[in-house]
Formats: structure tokens, sequence, C-alpha cells
């Protein structure tokens, strides 16, 4: 079939009207409403909000059509603040319990939209404020981690975090059941190195609860091992005064791993290990041993032998 030119006329035309026709209706004033996130801003820095709070607004805007189009088109709005300072609120009548009436906030929020749009009311007509008192408490952070190790690689040190404390703020009966804050889990393989994180904290899921800060700065001081032995003299305690305890051997050694770094620090320190005359009166033939002072940085410390045979003299 044919497209004949009086076809392409009358096809003109109608566009052409439904154009004018567009115009025309958009160029007129219309109201509608927009919803607008809000943020509430200069709340009372001592005092927590306990309710929830709403968290769009609903705004009723009259403009010409082209303006209030073009926002609904564009989506995503920006948020609104609404100033919410204890010296805007009202008594409600009870302790801590306050409201605003959102009519006295049209001048304020219309200043942050645009010029065309001329803000006619807000909905919800009131927001409702019931505060609590901010209590504060500070505690330790400790990391949540796993981690594997290359051959003869481990930890040398405890890890390191920074900073190691953190104010928490909240609800009185949920701050004083907090003993320290998390971070995030943290998996780590195969280290053969020295490494520093930017780890987030984990939020605690109890409401209203703040955090000074989100993450954390964590060192794990990574460093070979190797294993060393110390010899050391074993000492006696709780032996009466009339008693002589005869130890086979005297001497035992101390098997130990520690990081290539401090070994000669190792070499250097005086161990001390003992036996328990009281341990006698189990009737066993050996003695256990015990040690009673190793460098911090020594890893998986044993003796050999682990029990020593005794005598008793008189």
């Amino acid at each position: 079939m044919r497209v004949t030119r009086r076809f392409w006329v009358y096809l003109s035309c109608l566009v052409v009207s439904a154009l004018f026709w567009l115009l025309t209706t958009l160029s007129k004033d219309y109201s509608t409403v927009l919803y607008f996130p809000v943020e509430y801003v200069n709340l009372p820095e001592d005092k927590i909000v306990i309710t929830p709070l709403p968290e769009h607004l609903g705004v009723e805007i009259n403009s010409f059509g082209f303006n209030l189009l073009w926002h609904k088109m564009r989506g995503g709005l920006r948020s609104i603040e609404f100033n919410a300072d204890i010296d805007n609120m009202k008594n409600y009548g009870e302790n801590n319990f306050f409201f605003i009436a959102t009519s006295s906030k049209l001048s304020e929020i219309s200043r942050q939209l645009d010029n065309e749009l001329k803000v006619i009311d807000v909905n919800p007509d009131t927001i409702f404020f019931r505060l609590g008192q901010r209590a504060f408490k500070t505690v330790p952070i400790k990391a949540n981690y796993e981690l594997t190790f290359e051959k003869q690689y481990q930890l040398a040190k405890d890890i390191s975090i920074e900073p190691p404390t953190i104010q928490v703020s909240g609800p009185r009966a949920i701050i004083d059941t907090l003993s320290a804050i998390k971070t995030d889990k943290i998996l780590l393989q195969n280290l053969s190195e020295s490494t520093t994180l930017k780890v987030k904290l984990f939020m605690p899921t109890a409401p209203n609860v703040g955090l000074p800060i989100e993450e954390v700065s964590v060192s794990f001081p990574i460093e070979k091992f190797t294993e060393s032995v110390s010899k050391v003299q074993l000492d006696i305690i709780n032996l009466p005064k009339d008693y002589q305890l005869k130890l086979f051997p005297e001497e035992v050694e101390l098997v130990y791993l520690l990081p290539l770094g401090s070994y000669e620090e190792a070499k250097a320190y005086k161990f001390k290990a003992h036996v328990d005359f009281n341990d006698t009166k189990a009737e066993s033939k050996k003695l256990p041993i015990t040690v009673d002072n190793a460098p911090d940085f020594v890893r998986s410390l044993r003796t050999e032998p682990e029990k020593v045979e005794y005598i008793i003299q008189k």
C-alpha cells in the first residue's frame, strides 16, 4: 500500500497539534506531591532519638508543568535537611517527648529547593521526637581474624590495632552490655611478611548505637621462625627445711621456636624452670617441670625431658 502525500500532511499536522497542546498544558500551574529523603541535623549531642523518625517528607509543590515533569522524570531527589535543634521542639506533655510542626519549616524547606518550586504543604504535619539520655563508654577494639602462614612463618608478637580503643555512645541499657567492638572478619592466607590493613568496624545491631570512626588500622607482625634450644638448671620450690631432693637430670633443655631476628636475644635470656616438692605427694616416680621465665616472642615451648626422676633424702 502506497503512502500518499495527503497522509504525510495529515500526520505532520497531528504531531504539530500534539506539541502545541503539550506546550500549552505544561505551561500551566499544577500542584503535586514529591517525596524527598530527609536528613535530621542539629539533633542534641547528649540525647538519642528513641522512636523511629520519618525517612521521607511528602512535599506538596506548585509550579509550571514543565518543572514538575522535569523533577518527576529526573528521579533520585536530593535530601532535605530538617533542623531538629532542641530549641525548635515543643514539649508534648511528657518527659523527653517533643514535637515539631512541619508547617513551621515551609520557608526552610523552600530555600533548599529550586526557585521555580513553591512549597504549599509538608506531610506528615508533625514529627515526634522521644529523646533519651546518651551514654558513653570506652571499650577495646578486637580484631576478628583468621590467618594461615607460609612454612616456618608465624606472628612474631601480638597484633596491633590503631586506635586500640573506641568511645561508643548510645542508650545506657545497651552501652553497659558492650565489652568490646570487633572488626569485620579478616581472612589472610599464606603470610610471609608483615601486613597492615584498613579494616571496617563491625557495627552493633542494637539501635541508636554510634561509633565515631568506621575503620581502624590492624598490623600483623610476621617473621620467619626457627627452632632453638637453651639449657636450664632446675630450681626446687616448697622443699622442707630438713629434706633434700635429688633430680635426674638436674638440668633440662628448653626447646622452642623464635623469630630469626630474636635469636641472639634468646641466647642471652635467663630462662628459669622448677619442680615442686609438693608434687612428690602424688607418689609419682617423676616430677613435672614448670617454666617460670621465658621471653614473650618464643613459641611452642617445651622441655626435654618433660618430667624428671627424683630421690628424697633427709
